[in-house]
């Protein structure tokens, strides 16, 4: 929600931005050995937003116990980014 709240404290103007809801796509990623790229496919896009989510495991022992554990600034936490792709077709 964006609001302009005027100095005596009423609003003067809001406004909301409402987002489709998520929508579950079936995608394949395909990771260059050393992290640094990847390809993404997947079904024909429909919808004019995608939203992807990466999660960097520092700590991956669950999955590998015998991987190494990573850390920066002396936490090993997992590291989540969000990306948003505008998406037309012709």
């Amino acid at each position: 929600m964006f609001r302009i709240i005027a100095p005596d404290g009423t609003i003067v103007h809001s406004r909301g931005f409402a987002r489709p809801a998520p929508e579950a796509v079936p995608i394949k990623v395909l990771r260059k050995a050393d992290g640094t790229g990847m390809v993404i496919i997947g079904a024909v896009p429909t919808r004019p937003l995608y939203q992807l989510q990466f999660t960097y495991r520092r700590n991956n022992h669950a999955v590998d116990p015998g991987s190494i554990i990573l850390k920066e600034s002396g936490l090993s936490d997992d590291e989540v980014v969000m990306i948003e792709i505008p998406w037309t077709t012709p």
